[in-house]
């Protein structure tokens, strides 16, 4: 299969979090030509977090997208020039005040490669101990949780977790 041609990305709106854009692509088996929409935002970070007892520490918000209050990982975007793994500690004392020195990779993946542009990188923080210091944006709002990994992962089959990247890092963490 050949990579299809794409045209000169056109910004159609610029809004807080991500960039609404236009292009065409043209197929190269047949010639033919569409437009398609693409959102691009910064790329993410998503923690899993294990406390000295391996207990999962998990944060409770607001999410104006679904108008829910969600029970999911630590995260947050990777600010322009930072390293993945620099956010990573960064959003996991920000939004939870611990912090850790054990850190691995889980991998990570394309959010919606259809029409998105970035990607989530996926961390397991383990021995996390508490520091006393959140930073959260002005607009957040955060209650830190904490549950047996067997609770996180019935929570997760029963839909309590159902932000779907949290989701992910804790089944990539599980099958570890």
């Amino acid at each position: 299969m050949k990579k299809w041609e794409r045209s000169e990305l056109k910004e159609v709106l610029r809004a807080a979090v991500f960039r609404y854009l236009k292009t065409e692509v043209t197929n190269p088996r047949n010639g033919e030509k569409a437009n398609f929409d693409i959102i691009q935002c910064a790329n993410w970070v998503n923690v899993v977090a294990l406390d000295i007892n391996e207990n999962v520490i998990l944060v409770k918000q607001y999410r104006a997208g679904s108008d829910e209050i969600t029970l999911e990982t630590a995260a947050g975007a990777i600010e322009k020039g930072e390293d993945p793994l620099d956010a990573a500690k960064r959003e996991l004392e920000e939004e939870t005040g611990y912090q850790s020195d054990d850190w691995t990779s889980l991998g990570h993946v394309d959010v919606n490669p259809a029409f998105m542009t970035n990607q989530c990188y996926f961390y397991l923080a383990k021995n996390c101990t508490p520091t006393g210091k959140t930073n959260f944006d002005l607009m957040e709002e955060v209650e830190v949780e904490v549950f047996s990994k067997e609770k996180t992962l019935t929570m997760i089959k029963e839909g309590v977790i159902s932000h779907s990247l949290s989701s992910l890092a804790l089944f990539r963490f599980f099958a570890l």
